[in-house]
């Protein structure tokens, strides 16, 4: 039986029942809740809870698979409580880690190297390079169970065309380079600027943001959505080559948006045509007069956003969500042909 704690939403964008039999899943399903000032707690409740929901119905050879990293961790954790030295694989997707100060990864490496030890936690990452990246801060990380799983974009991939309608550049996400975002918007006095993050990671800039910026904080990802189809530009800035953003990169193109991103490893693979043109306009980290010279080129220049739109649209056929359950369903074969 396979076990999979999911978001609700995501349930036919991903395609599980073209590729798994039905009658052999369960579903736990996770429903996000964005409650401003203490959702982080609710969030931390419920992934608890499911947890230990999807711990307490799967059999001692089922296997687990959970939609993020962090939700394996915790479910691994629960089945060594309420099932000691016991139980089937655990499956955590997803593994995205930008913890590089050295006294959180004094706190964190003896938890994620406990669960890596164990022959029956698996985790997938998004690129191979990244993969490479965390076996050099994670010495406990077996290569041999961990798989590269590429991101897919959600729902329907659109039949809409390029259209320079919007007011302004926009920037959102979690993890963004929001220093970099708001000296380009310095630059560019004359345009305005949109950006969405959480308040509780951008303390430190609240004083500082640039009067052409108006900024969300804490958003529902409805509102996220009117805010991108509504916006001229989307702004990808990021402050490492840690795999980030893809979530908005394949919003803004099912959407047809123009995309400037930081081109990391992943980024330019996603983006990338047979004939190695890119979909995305690509700058590297914290290039700020790259950045600005690529808004102005797109504002006026109708034809390349039309055709950077274009080609990213068919880039992003190979990330579907048919190929992302397809691709899953090889991973989780493999780990029960070699158990």
């Amino acid at each position: 039986m396979y076990i999979f704690i999911w978001p609700k939403s995501d349930h036919e964008s991903y395609a599980f029942c073209s590729q798994f039999d039905m009658s052999e899943c369960k579903f736990v399903w996770v429903r996000f809740k964005r409650i401003r000032i203490i959702y982080k707690i609710a969030n931390l409740i419920q992934k608890l809870y499911v947890s230990v929901k999807a711990v307490s119905i799967a059999g001692r050879d089922d296997t687990i698979i959970t939609f993020n990293f962090e939700q394996g961790l915790y479910t691994y954790f629960i089945r060594r409580i309420i099932r000691t030295g016991g139980g089937g694989v655990i499956l955590a997707t997803n593994m995205i880690d930008h913890t590089w100060k050295k006294w959180k990864l004094r706190l964190k490496r003896p938890i994620l190297n406990m669960a890596f030890r164990d022959p029956a936690f698996h985790i997938t990452v998004n690129h191979a390079a990244v993969l490479e990246e965390y076996r050099s801060k994670y010495k406990r990380l077996d290569p041999e169970r961990a798989y590269v799983l590429h991101d897919s974009y959600q729902g329907n991939n659109g039949t809409g065309s390029y259209a320079p309608t919007g007011k302004y550049i926009l920037c959102a996400g979690n993890i963004r380079d929001w220093k970099t975002f708001f000296d380009v918007a310095r630059r560019l006095p004359g345009y305005e600027f949109v950006g969405v993050g959480r308040r509780h990671k951008m303390t430190s800039y609240l004083d500082k943001i640039p009067r052409n910026v108006e900024m969300h904080f804490d958003i529902a990802p409805n509102e996220v959505d009117k805010l991108l189809k509504e916006s001229r530009i989307v702004l990808i800035p990021l402050p490492s080559n840690i795999t980030n953003g893809l979530t908005i990169l394949f919003q803004a193109a099912c959407n047809y948006k123009p995309i400037i991103c930081t081109g990391t490893p992943t980024i330019r693979d996603i983006c990338a045509l047979e004939d190695g043109s890119s979909g995305a306009e690509l700058v590297e980290i914290g290039d700020v007069a790259d950045i600005t010279a690529k808004i102005e080129t797109l504002v006026s220049d109708e034809t390349l956003g039309r055709s950077l739109c274009d080609k990213m649209h068919i880039a992003i056929q190979k990330y579907s969500p048919e190929n992302y359950a397809r691709t899953l369903y090889k991973h989780i074969q493999h780990i029960k042909q070699n158990k």
